[in-house]
């Protein structure tokens, strides 16, 4: 499908002219470029821009310095607070006079609390949902030999306490005309929300970074996300098994704290009777639902003992690291059904949301004289977008010694959603028509001449039958 969404380059010029694959002036943000864990970076300067990509496709964009003023150029305002060596530079900079920081666009208004430095609440659409981001770290269990935490067992000592600075941070906002962004910087943590200000699919959740570089022995750092969501109404909560299918948890007092935790590659969510609330990541990291309505995902660990399963050591070779999630809430007027199955499935938008997430733009950045003159401004591989629910795994070419054809494996997933969250105000404005009568590949390779179509495995060994009928794909759930 095609892809819109918002791009950050850092650039060393304040004088900055975005020139979009027509020729049009677009409109950028410009913000002093932040350093983690708590500085911004003189001379340099983060560049934002919307830009809009075909299917299976490039788009040029033509980054100019210029003297004479451009109209379409906003620079951020900066707010701070608790910060006594913030220098940001020739941007506009002001004490946070509020207790609460706000940030509203076309579909969720955000707000954040000014003295723990995160966020506090969601509205979306008429619902308002109180959900509060805290940082808490469990003491890792060394006093039994046979049960102790270490590289492959997690056993706290313990209940998770907040970290010692949670409510005296350091903190400072960026707000502009594309993205506003909400840091504040811990003992070993920095944490930055942002929201777009776009009509994207990006803009409808809300984005965290995480900056850790955890030093202290025998800690292990959680991500606790509370919410009003009733989740012990089901007393069920939610993770993806490697993007594919969902499998419903459920919390059992007998097994403690680390029996509870459940491996989360990209996704987990808790909900009750007409309220969802998901957080997507970017990374495969450990998720558990301890209290009703809450999520904690762990973040990093350093025991420094040895646990008895085989490494032989602790984990005392930790190194700086960046995480990203997305945090979505969604509502259904007519309620979300229980269902009594072990699988669960996401909705559409969260669908979206998470392939976003996990498949990024390419930003390749090249001197404008060495692109050459038969660069095209914007290249399409297919003829259209493909629907909504079908997204392309892999392509690519076969070539062996002893097949001497061009050949291509094309994979498809066809993914079921939850069809009781609504779709109704979502920007999917780039998702093909559904044909009832299949995928015409003849016609989403136009552009290329298709001799011969067959339907194999996955793993390519083995050819189904029958065969496709001319050149029509019906592809099962």
């Amino acid at each position: 499908q095609q892809r819109n969404e918002l791009v950050c380059i850092r650039v060393k010029s304040s004088k900055i002219v975005v020139i979009d694959p027509f020729g049009e002036n677009i409109p950028v943000q410009l913000s002093p470029a932040f350093d983690f864990p708590d500085s911004f970076r003189k001379g340099v300067f983060d560049l934002y821009f919307e830009v809009s990509i075909p299917p299976i496709g490039s788009s040029l964009y033509r980054i100019e310095t210029r003297e004479k003023e451009n109209l379409q150029l906003t620079f951020s305002k900066l707010f701070f607070h608790n910060h006594d060596r913030l220098d940001g530079g020739d941007f506009e900079m002001a004490p946070i006079s509020q207790s609460e920081v706000t940030f509203k666009n076309s579909y969720i208004t955000t707000t954040f609390s000014r003295n723990q430095g995160t966020l506090s609440g969601i509205q979306s659409a008429d619902l308002k949902t109180k959900v509060q981001v805290e940082f808490l770290t469990y003491t890792s269990n060394f006093n039994s030999r046979d049960d102790r935490s270490g590289a492959y067992l997690f056993i706290p000592n313990g209940p998770a306490k907040l970290f010692s600075d949670m409510n005296n941070p350091k903190v400072f906002v960026i707000r502009g005309e594309l993205i506003s962004r909400f840091c504040a910087s811990y003992k070993f943590l920095t944490h930055c929300t942002s929201v777009l200000h776009t009509r994207s699919i990006e803009a409808m959740s809300v984005q965290f970074e995480n900056y850790i570089n955890l030093d202290v022995d025998n800690d292990e750092v959680v991500m606790r996300i509370k919410s009003s969501v009733f989740s012990k109404e089901s007393n069920y909560f939610f993770t993806d098994l490697n993007g594919l299918t969902v499998q419903r948890r459920k919390y059992y007092d007998k097994l403690g704290i680390q029996g509870n935790f459940y491996p989360m590659p990209t996704l987990a969510y808790i909900e009750d009777s007409d309220t969802r609330l998901s957080i997507h990541s970017k990374q495969s990291l450990g998720v558990g639902s301890l209290e009703d309505g809450c999520l904690e995902v762990m973040l990093e660990r350093r025991p420094s003992l040895d646990d008895s399963r085989g490494l032989e050591q602790g984990i005392k070779d930790n190194i700086a690291t960046v995480e990203k999630f997305r945090l979505l809430l969604e509502y259904s007027e007519n309620g979300i059904k229980q269902a009594n199955s072990e699988l669960s499935f996401p909705s559409l938008l969260s669908q979206f949301t998470r392939a976003s997430l996990q498949n990024p733009i390419f930003k390749l950045i090249s001197k404008a004289n060495n692109l050459g003159t038969n660069f095209k401004n914007e290249f399409s591989g297919i003829s259209f977008p493909l629907p909504c629910d079908l997204q392309i795994v892999n392509f690519r070419a076969l070539r062996s010694e002893e097949n001497t054809r061009r050949e291509s494996a094309l994979i498809l997933h066809k993914f079921l959603f939850n069809c009781d969250l609504p779709t109704k105000g979502i920007p999917f404005n780039h998702c093909g028509n559904q044909d009832p009568d299949g995928l015409d590949l003849t016609k989403l390779f136009s552009q290329q001449r298709i001799v011969e179509i067959k339907h194999t495995s996955l793993t390519l060994l083995q050819e189904k039958t029958p065969k496709f009928k001319s050149s029509l794909a019906n592809f099962d759930t």
